[in-house]
């Protein structure tokens, strides 16, 4: 015989907070986006202290959800029933933060302006992996467009793809070759060091 609350905890837990549910929902697409927001302002000021424990998502939920909800098809039905659901079920930005938080786009810009294309800038908070940092990929076609003092990178000559990334001051210089089979091999040059990397 089926707990109902345990069911109901587990879909929670699973379904919505893990997200393991197969159909497209606008509240849950619209939460994801709101997730990804503040998990963008950690990886610019490098700091994990702005998104709310996974606990606070299951009791968003958990507070806002019929109780008959026990499994997806139940949300469904209760979606199609009730058409204020879907909005109760909605995150708010500042909810999901532990503190009010912003950056200015002069510290953190999005992008950077080569010629006339605004190539985006991708930050990454893993101190890890080789992606942390900032880097913005520049086709080869742009490259002649590319200042020194814009970017303050020594220029090296590869086909396909220049990727730039910084780490403080220095930065970590990588040209990517693909062949015509899409297959890819990755040529890392580093200038100084990584952040925290005291070698």
């Amino acid at each position: 015989e089926i707990n109902p609350v345990e069911a109901r905890e587990h879909f929670i837990h699973g379904g919505l907070v893990e997200r393991s549910i197969e159909g497209r929902y606008p509240f849950l697409e619209h939460n994801q986006r709101e997730l990804d927001a503040v998990e963008a302002l950690e990886a610019k000021t490098r700091k994990r202290d702005l998104l709310v424990e996974s606990r606070w998502i299951f009791d968003f939920y958990h507070e806002r959800l019929p109780n008959q909800i026990l499994g997806e098809t139940d949300l469904k039905t209760h979606l199609k029933r009730d058409k204020r659901l879907d909005a109760a079920l909605r995150f708010d930005r500042k909810d999901i933060m532990r503190r009010a938080a912003s950056v200015s786009v002069e510290a953190f810009p999005d992008s950077v302006q080569v010629g006339e294309n605004a190539l985006p800038l991708n930050y990454e908070f893993d101190p890890t992996a080789d992606s942390d940092g900032v880097s913005v990929d520049i086709p080869i076609a742009l490259l002649n467009q590319v200042s020194k003092e814009q970017l303050d990178w020594e220029t090296f000559s590869y086909a396909g793809m220049i990727r730039i990334r910084f780490w403080g001051s220095q930065q970590c210089v990588s040209g990517l070759r693909t062949t015509p089979k899409v297959e890819a091999s990755m040529h890392e040059f580093r200038l100084g060091h990584r952040w925290g990397d005291d070698r």
